[in-house]
């Protein structure tokens, strides 16, 4: 593909790479957006309750003057809006070749410790971030148990998979 560039400063193209140039900016075509919504994904997650124990007559059982408690789970629906701030795509995009690094490492490694995959825990954190907009307590740990792996990946891809350009994907 020839260029040239005339003697005031214009650049000419020849037909071919003026169709591009054109294709090219046609992509970029103006989206109207005060129209560009976020939407509400509603996610069932498994969440927990500490609750008094009680025995065969529904009276609280007590050790050492204190009532016996017993973690009762529960599946709730999170709404969680898709919007991914500019700050946590920025975040999300440095991040990732450290934790593709971290990952090589990891699985050169011949140490037999339980060390957790560190793609799958940087994938969420970045699903924690986006989360974290919407409900700010919400904690890595409490993610994680709550959610199967499929869930949240799932959720990495509903949220960044768009934003990716294809050759990081």
């Amino acid at each position: 593909m020839a260029t040239d560039i005339t003697a005031n400063g214009n650049i000419e193209l020849e037909e071919e790479a003026r169709t591009q140039a054109s294709s090219f900016f046609d992509s970029l075509e103006a989206v109207n957006l005060d129209e560009v919504t976020t939407s509400t994904v509603r996610v069932a997650f498994r969440d927990s309750r500490l609750t008094p124990q009680l025995d065969e007559e529904g009276n609280p059982l007590v050790e050492e003057g204190k009532p016996k408690m017993r973690r009762q789970f529960y599946t709730r629906i999170a709404e969680i809006e898709n919007y991914v701030p500019m700050s946590v795509f920025n975040k999300m995009m440095t991040t990732r070749s450290r934790a593709l690094r971290l990952r090589g490492a990891f699985l050169a490694s011949t140490n037999e410790e339980d060390i957790p995959d560190p793609i799958i825990t940087w994938m969420s954190e970045q699903v924690l971030a986006v989360w974290k907009q919407t409900e700010e307590d919400m904690t890595l740990e409490c993610l994680e148990s709550g959610l199967e792996f499929r869930k949240i990946s799932r959720l990495f891809t509903l949220f960044f998979g768009h934003l990716l350009p294809l050759s990081v994907r």
